[in-house]
């Protein structure tokens, strides 16, 4: 969808900025059908009850505790920081790898994590923040950024561009791998969004000495599942809906 349809010409920084969440819903009864059929196994009625959501990826997966999963996957995103926002502060997964990996080679960032409160919640000032910043969990996007040629598209997505000073860190432009349009400033299907999340997570967004950083990744490499099989790039070119290609086998 072109940009131009989604926010107003005249509008700049943190008004460029969309977001969004989806959710999923089932009836609140259901019971077994007594002449069940492969079409209709069982008889549901009554109101529908939302059973899970999704906006920023892997939240209610790494973030959010055993306690609160159901919790979260049936509220709205208006009150994730008065809600759940002590799982943002407090993360577990950097101790985690800290147990690992040992505190001599990783050691978990101070809390309160105010970064991943940015990342995951309220959006990143600069980059993604929107005027409503405490609106909660969702994806976002800023499409007043000029958009990234596919060839200078990093995988990682603007991972690169939080490596200045401050905490959390601020926005690098000038590093050559910073990609402004990359996750979590939107979700393209280049983005290796595993990786990125694991990044964030262990506090590759804060400026910490590079003897505490550790390369967390899922050892799948990004570069082949994003090719055909005569060796072009599986997204190059692709200028009509669905853009993307038939999965590979296996995946």
């Amino acid at each position: 969808m072109p940009t131009v349809c989604l926010t107003d010409a005249a509008q700049a920084g943190n008004r460029k900025v969309i977001g969004g969440w989806t959710s999923a819903s089932v009836r609140q009864a259901r019971v077994i059908n007594p002449d069940p059929s492969f079409q209709k196994p069982s008889v549901e009625g009554g109101a529908w009850a939302q059973v899970s959501r999704l906006g920023f990826p892997l939240v209610n997966e790494v973030v959010i505790g055993l306690p609160d999963k159901d919790k979260f996957n049936s509220s709205d995103p208006q009150n994730d920081l008065a809600s759940f926002g002590d799982y943002v502060t407090h993360p577990t997964l950097p101790k985690l790898v800290e147990i690992v990996f040992g505190p001599a080679t990783y050691m978990a960032p101070a809390v309160p994590r105010n970064d991943l409160v940015e990342v995951a919640i309220t959006g990143v000032p600069g980059v993604n923040m929107p005027l409503d910043a405490d609106a909660g969990e969702m994806l976002r996007l800023n499409v007043g950024f000029p958009v990234t040629p596919f060839a200078s598209q990093f995988a990682l997505g603007a991972a690169g561009c939080f490596l200045g000073a401050g905490t959390p860190a601020a926005v690098d432009t000038e590093n050559p791998a910073c990609d402004l349009n990359g996750f979590p400033n939107g979700r393209r299907p280049i983005d290796d969004v595993t990786d990125i999340v694991l990044s964030v997570a262990v506090g590759d967004f804060l400026r910490t000495p590079a003897a505490s950083k550790t390369v967390v990744h899922d050892a799948v490499a990004q570069e082949p599942i994003f090719r055909n099989p005569n060796g072009t790039a599986a997204f190059a070119g692709a200028i009509q809906f669905p853009y993307l290609p038939t999965p590979n086998g296996g995946t």
